[in-house]
């Protein structure tokens, strides 16, 4: 299996999303994003058999969320990708200003590329 789902947010603010499945990825994911400290970091938490790994840099998120087959070392290479990519589209500041939910999700297309 591959990624299932990926996300670009600023705190608990989904800016960017993208899935090819169903499920209940967005309310897990808004849980998970309450719980990211504001400091750079990146971690993988456990929820049911997915994975959901994400880079925390500079006010921005970066998660995504695959199969636990799927070890670890593809996903946060994806997120490296996904985060220069978004940065290459966005100013850093214009996203650290969104308060719109999903008001850069025209980045969607971008994720689904990348997938």
């Amino acid at each position: 299996m591959s990624i299932i789902y990926a996300l670009v947010a600023r705190g608990s603010i989904i800016l960017a999303e993208y899935t090819n499945s169903s499920g209940n990825f967005t309310t897990v994911t808004e849980a998970i994003l309450g719980k990211i400290p504001p400091n750079n970091s990146k971690l993988t938490y456990v929820y049911d058999r997915y994975l959901f790994h994400y880079i925390c840099e500079d006010g921005l998120t970066y998660m995504c969320m695959a199969d636990d087959t799927f070890g670890r070392r593809i996903p946060f290479a994806f997120l490296q990708d996904m985060k220069e990519r978004f940065l290459a589209q966005y100013p850093r500041e214009r996203a650290l200003n969104a308060v719109v939910p999903y008001g850069m999700n025209e980045f969607s297309k971008t994720i689904a590329k990348q997938m």
